[in-house]
């Protein structure tokens, strides 16, 4: 299914090194007809795996900057020739994606946006697309520290970064050096998605922080 850019990370992180890309994916990168003026850096194919701040800083289980830097992505990749079949928007959170969908249906048209696929990572398994986006939500480092078994799991990460085919965006806290659990498994997964986010390519302005 992944190119091998994007089959890397996992390989090392849950399969020994022992997950490989082949076939007519293996080197395919993701088409565009050209670059958009804005989100250009995002959305480049010579980086298949990027990886966005939040853009909520006090952010829980809903983010609504989040879910409109989401629907704009998906604006702009279908405006240069991504089928919106070949997008899905996986989320830790219903209300989160109940949120971008609402913005997808006021962006493409409720019909139209029904071929995107946003929900929990539970919906997305065993599925395949060749954008995914990652919409991680929660900012608010307190609530995450609260959290952290749930949201770090390596299964559900595992799940949702072996969705797409050719690119893969990433929007969530940075916790590089961040200890957010005294129990050591937790916090290992932790620094499990700290280095999952350090080999991918980090566009820092893709939205002003919002305390929203």
């Amino acid at each position: 299914r992944m190119n091998l850019w994007l089959t890397q990370w996992p390989s090392m992180a849950f399969y020994r090194d022992e997950l490989v890309s082949a076939g007519p994916n293996r080197e395919r990168r993701l088409a565009l007809r050209e670059l958009p003026d804005e989100l250009s850096e995002v959305l480049d194919p010579s980086n298949p795996g990027v990886f966005i701040p939040s853009p909520s800083s006090v952010s829980r289980n809903v983010s609504h900057p989040e879910a409109k830097l989401v629907a704009d992505i998906c604006l702009a990749a279908v405006s240069r020739g991504v089928p919106i079949a070949e997008i899905g928007i996986v989320t830790p959170y219903r209300s989160q994606g109940r949120a971008i969908r609402s913005l997808l249906g006021k962006a493409f048209g409720f019909d139209a946006a029904r071929n995107i696929v946003s929900d929990t990572v539970e919906r997305m398994q065993g599925q395949e697309r060749e954008l995914i986006i990652l919409s991680m939500t929660t900012g608010d480092q307190a609530y995450l520290s609260s959290i952290a078994p749930f949201f770090f799991q390596p299964e559900r990460l595992n799940v949702s970064i072996t969705r797409p085919k050719t690119k893969l965006i990433v929007i969530g806290p940075d916790v590089q050096g961040m200890s957010l659990s005294d129990d050591l498994c937790v916090q290992a997964w932790v620094e499990q998605y700290a280095n999952l986010v350090s080999q991918l390519h980090k566009v820092a302005d893709a939205s002003a922080p919002i305390k929203a």
